[in-house]
């Protein structure tokens, strides 16, 4: 066989071009190639992505299970008298949370990073999130997890976690 001639038409400043005796698109096998060669990609590339989050998001959700924790503790706290009292509290020192009441360490989160930033936060009997003297907070207590985006906060009043 012989090399194809093109074939020029002309329609309104448009120029269309068929090569007679060719015909247009992809085979088989080189489609099935190229989705091989897709999926080893996106199997390699897509682990390096997530992996380096996922630390962070454990830490956040144990984070989010240690504020939780302690408000519970805060609200069966059967010695907790008064509304006022800030007995139960969370705080935040190197990479690990510390649950306290009336100061004394009462139990321990541990994260695997060293830079969560953010608390202390203080709890009545009545789950509210309150200051060190005791009297509720009408603004948000933030904590940051780096590599998560987002921070996790302690909604006033209510002492909702989110």
């Amino acid at each position: 066989m012989g090399q194809s001639i093109p074939t020029y038409t002309v329609r309104k400043n448009q120029i269309f071009i068929n090569f007679t005796g060719e015909s247009f698109g992809f085979t088989l096998i080189e489609i099935v190639a190229t989705l091989i060669i897709l999926g080893i990609l996106a199997a390699v590339a897509i682990p390096r992505f997530t992996d380096a989050n996922s630390s962070a998001i454990v830490d956040a959700q144990n984070l989010k299970s240690c504020l939780r924790k302690t408000q519970t503790k805060s609200l069966s706290d059967a010695y907790t008298t008064t509304a006022g009292d800030a007995n139960w509290s969370l705080e935040i020192s190197g990479n690990s949370a510390i649950i306290k009441r009336a100061g004394v360490t009462k139990d321990t989160c541990n994260f695997s990073s060293t830079s969560i930033s953010g608390g202390p936060v203080y709890f009545d009997n009545r789950g509210r999130p309150v200051n060190s003297n005791g009297q509720v907070l009408t603004a948000t207590t933030s904590f940051t997890v780096p590599g998560y985006g987002v921070s996790i906060t302690v909604i006033p009043v209510t002492g909702f976690v989110e």
